[in-house]
């Protein structure tokens, strides 16, 4: 009888060993750290990129762009310049953003005036809001000639104007629009001042040649040297006279934009 108490009162214990009450959560079981971060609540898995911030009111988006608000404007006193009340934003493809402030002035002089009968004015029907922008744009020269004609081009295609229409107002725009020089100046230890002039030279587009200096630093113990680099555009060379000729190949052979930036009639 004793025996068999023993063996009970064993039992029972090993029993009570075997189970574990609940622990609180400050004496949970701590694990090796994990080799892949943890995500915050509610942040974006790391293979999605962030989506770029735009503003409200965006419409006519497709895969070339789409626009932020209205173009809100009032004609000025001299019947020719519109001046814009509100701000008008588009967004490429690429998620860059092209503003047009609240007080812009707007007149259409960004496009040739010859190209103007080929959409009837540079504010009418789905080419407004492209044009907005493009003047916008070259009036503030924040960007190379060279990207704001590009952006026109894909802002008129956001607004659903014909493929073909669209790459000859581009050719206008290309060919004949504003072109402006830009410059960039970076302070560099003295013995990376060739480096730093090859890459300027591999940055510059096509349509500019670039021009370098160097110049020493303002402190010379410092044994740094200043180099510049100081894009200017070429002139075109494509005569206005063949624009027509132009205009009849993009309509009849769809040339790129390339082909189109590289033009040059046949001879004759």
């Amino acid at each position: 009888m004793k025996t068999t108490q023993t063996l009970l009162l064993a039992l029972i214990s090993l029993t009570s060993a075997c189970q574990e009450s609940p622990r609180a959560p400050g004496d949970q079981h701590v694990t090796a750290a994990p080799t892949e971060p943890v995500e915050a609540a509610g942040a974006a898995p790391p293979s999605e990129p962030v989506p770029t911030p735009v503003p409200p009111a965006v419409h006519a988006a497709n895969e070339f762009g789409s626009f932020a608000g209205k173009v809100v404007a009032e004609w000025l006193s001299d019947g020719r310049r519109m001046k814009l009340l509100e701000p008008f934003s588009f967004i490429d493809a690429t998620g860059d953003l092209w503003t047009a402030p609240a007080g812009s002035i707007v007149d259409g002089a960004s496009i040739p005036q010859f190209a103007w009968a080929i959409i009837g004015g540079p504010f009418e029907g789905k080419y407004r809001e492209a044009s907005v922008i493009h003047d916008v744009a070259c009036d503030q020269k924040l960007r190379p000639w060279q990207q704001v004609h590009k952006a026109f081009y894909h802002a008129m295609l956001a607004n659903e104007v014909n493929t073909q229409k669209a790459k000859v107002m581009y050719a206008a725009v290309y060919h004949f629009g504003p072109r402006w020089e830009r410059s960039t100046e970076l302070r560099v230890m003295r013995n990376q001042g060739d480096a730093q002039m090859r890459i300027y030279r591999r940055r510059t587009l096509k349509g500019d040649r670039v021009e370098l200096s160097t110049r020493p630093a303002p402190d010379p113990a410092s044994n740094t040297i200043l180099v510049k680099a100081i894009y200017k555009p070429s002139p075109s060379t494509l005569p206005q006279a063949d624009f027509d000729v132009l205009a009849r190949e993009i309509e009849a052979r769809d040339l790129s934009l390339e082909e189109i930036e590289n033009f040059s009639p046949p001879a004759p």
